[in-house]
């Protein structure tokens, strides 16, 4: 299964608001009505990439996710971490929690004025799970019936879960109780489609303004690749009226510091700061991103990333307290474990409830040169020297740094060679999801606010565990919580699977990430967010 993956840290995604390079909005910014010119509030953001589609079923990357949460409505939409009805208005749920039944609100319409109907969201879901269409989201559409046969092929689509009772109702027949499974519906994955749409555009669905209609609060209305996208207020959304800004600009600026002169110059409403300056903006705001930062193996690639001992010696080599210092700007905390403590709990958060320190923050010298000589025992090496590792990463500056920083650390204390590889972010991606990669710099930001989105990741059949990792220890609890209706019990199910993962290392967990940020002080009702799409514009506004 896998994962809109979304690293914030990797994508050096940084959303801000202003006109298209080009466009005329530019040599207009001058009012109380945000960035923008004389066509209404406007705001002006800005991405370091260009989103590579905006299909949401082939979302993989935060910058699409963000854009496609506001095209698009799923049944529910997550509002920061509250579940508010959206395309639905109300569900009824059945009492062995497997049956859901939504009922779509009225007047909702596509863009190019027709009804929204419970078909759009079947086909969504249809679409997702389709082999054809190969999603790199099809995970989560898992506890939908006959999802996971359909991916891989065992069973046919007719066969999925899903039912159509009439164009406003619509039913779900889910394979174990999913108490966050309503929270899930705003993800990219598992939004609606048009089938018309789709399929009068083909491959070209979701690559240009006019290859898709949207339901949401806005439209795309243009598209300049690796130059920026305009979106307009969509009149046709059920909720027009609540919509205060009439377009929302983003701007491709693929480097940080040039986006904060742009907002110190007025042409910004809000920009993340690069790490580096930090220190000069004591006033500004920090939030936690929900992306937990990992080096990430492919235990298939080469028997030195598959041997456990090897592993364990990279991770008691990084010194999480001081990358943070050096790649991040002390910018996040150390991750001791692999899920992010803030989520839900069953009584308070999961690191409250289940606390795990698994990992020291400070580098381990000793034990990690232990781990290395019973590795390069079982391997038949005679010399640490001998041993040449490559850590991929993407081409933008910041993870550029980050490999610098782990390639230091991991030579000081191992004597083991480490190359860095940085590669376009589109082929690095891609690499990642046809797992043509070894070593490489990875990560992974919630789609819900419940450990199961982090720990699904690594069970052995999910089509995300591109470190193609096995262990029936792990497999058996994660099986085990899906079906206890306990919650405490099912949690617990969970707090031992972390615990297996995080001592087989297929991954390990450096830091979870924050950023801190500047925001243009007219622009109220915009707050970033650790779950499901971090950056909210649909209820922002330029105050007078």
């Amino acid at each position: 299964m896998k994962k809109r993956i979304i690293a914030v840290f990797l994508a050096a995604v940084m959303l801000t608001g202003c006109g298209v390079p080009g466009e005329s909005g530019n040599d207009a910014k001058n009012d109380s009505s945000g960035s923008g010119g004389d066509n209404g509030k406007e705001l002006t953001f800005a991405l370091t990439t260009d989103p590579f589609t905006l299909d949401p079923q082939l979302c993989t990357t935060m910058n699409e996710g963000a854009v496609d949460f506001h095209l698009y409505e799923g049944l529910y939409r997550l509002d920061g971490s509250e579940v508010v009805p959206a395309g639905a208005e109300s569900y009824d749920v059945s009492a062995d929690g497997l049956t859901y039944t939504f009922h779509l609100r009225d007047g909702a319409k596509w863009s190019d004025g027709k009804e929204v109907a419970a078909d759009d969201y079947k086909y969504g879901f249809e679409r997702v799970v389709d082999p054809k269409v190969a999603s790199p989201g099809s995970y989560l559409a898992g506890w939908v019936k006959n999802a996971n046969k359909i991916v891989k092929g065992e069973l046919p689509l007719e066969e999925l879960g899903i039912k159509v009772i009439d164009d406003k109702t619509i039913e779900f027949q889910l394979e174990y109780p999913a108490s966050y499974f309503v929270g899930m519906l705003s993800t990219p994955a598992l939004l609606p489609a048009r089938r018309d749409i789709v399929e009068e555009k083909g491959k070209d669905y979701g690559t240009a303004p006019d290859s898709a209609v949207y339901n949401g609060p806005f439209a795309l209305e243009k598209w300049s690749k690796n130059e920026g996208l305009v979106l307009k207020k969509n009149e046709e959304y059920w909720n027009a009226e609540e919509i205060k800004m009439d377009t929302v600009n983003i701007e491709i600026i693929p480097d940080a510091a040039t986006q904060l002169g742009m907002f110190e110059n007025g042409e910004l409403d809000y920009v993340e700061i690069p790490s580096e300056q930090v220190s000069n903006y004591p006033d500004a705001e920090t939030f936690l991103t929900g992306s937990v930062e990992y080096l990430q193996f492919n235990l298939e690639e080469d028997e030195i990333y598959a041997n456990k001992d090897f592993r364990k010696a990279v991770s008691a080599a990084i010194d999480r307290s001081e990358y943070i210092t050096m790649a991040k700007g002390g910018m996040g905390s150390p991750a001791t474990r692999l899920v992010l403590p803030v989520l839900t709990g069953t009584s308070g958060t999961y690191g409250e409830d289940y606390p795990l320190d698994l990992y020291s923050e400070n580098s381990e010298p000793d034990k990690a040169k232990e781990f290395l000589a019973s590795a390069m025992t079982e391997l038949n090496i005679a010399n640490a020297s001998d041993i040449t590792i490559t850590l991929l990463c993407n081409d933008t500056e910041a993870s550029r740094k980050s490999a610098e920083v782990y390639q230091e650390q991991i030579k000081k204390n191992l004597g083991i060679n480490v190359e860095v590889e940085q590669i376009a972010a589109k082929q690095y991606w891609s690499n990642w999801a046809e797992e043509n990669f070894g070593f490489m710099i990875g990560g992974f930001s919630p789609d819900y606010s419940d450990p199961y989105t982090y720990l699904e990741l690594f069970i052995s059949d999910n089509s995300s565990n591109h470190s193609n990792y096995v262990s029936e220890a792990y497999d058996s609890a994660m099986i085990s919580s899906q079906t206890e209706l306990d919650p405490v019990k099912r949690y617990g199910y969970m707090v031992e699977a972390e615990k297996v993962v995080c001592e087989d290392l297929p991954i390990i967990p450096v830091m979870c990430a924050e950023k801190s940020y500047l925001i243009n002080d007219k622009l109220k009702n915009f707050t970033p967010c650790f779950v499901a799409a971090t950056y909210n514009w649909i209820h922002a506004e330029i105050e007078e």
